[in-house]
């Protein structure tokens, strides 16, 4: 079991029933709780029917889009295991990964991502999932007529992560993120 699943904030949802949670994260997906709550209630029945730790992400991924706006009754096991199937049907490689995140938090991030300013997307993309240095992602915004100090790269992308780290939920930063971003 792993530590999110583990915490008291969780705990406090064991006896919710799965249409409970699924309309308390409709009212409000901004308390991840209910959202984290669903997915480990069932995150060890959708990891034996996926192969990779990034079909396990992408499911992950479209459950939290799609539990906006499903039926609050609607039975999760079957449900889930209709998704995974169509999951299958619909790869796609181009799918980028979060690694070593968990799911709920890649869910999340994705979403803070999408509010981001797009520069400061291409910041994020560059320097912290492909890995770039200051200075390589400096020539590259160069090549696209961005004239930037290596001191004002470093300064836009600190100022990026905190504008994603305060998109999150608290209960998202409590339960992953033990420190603010530098």
């Amino acid at each position: 079991m792993s530590a999110e699943c583990e915490s008291s904030l969780l705990r406090s949802l064991a006896h919710w029933t799965d249409p409970d949670l699924l309309t308390a994260f409709q009212k409000d997906p901004r308390v991840a709780r209910y959202f984290i709550a669903l997915y480990c209630r069932y995150r060890d029945q959708v990891a034996l029917r996926l192969q990779s730790p990034r079909q396990v992400q992408r499911f992950w991924r479209r459950c939290y889009e799609l539990f906006l706006s499903i039926p609050a009754e609607t039975k999760l096991p079957e449900w889930l295991s209709q998704q995974i199937d169509q999951l299958h049907e619909k790869e796609d490689d181009r799918d980028l990964e979060l690694p070593r995140i968990p799911p709920p938090l890649a869910c999340y991030l994705w979403e803070g991502l999408t509010h981001l300013r797009g520069d400061w997307r291409f910041l994020l993309v560059l320097a912290d999932h492909f890995g770039w240095t200051i200075q390589r992602v400096r020539v590259q915004l160069a090549a696209e007529g961005i004239t930037l100090s290596e001191a004002e790269v470093e300064s836009e992308l600190i100022q990026a992560r905190q504008q994603l780290f305060q998109s999150l939920p608290g209960d998202i930063r409590a339960l992953y993120l033990a420190s603010k971003p530098g």
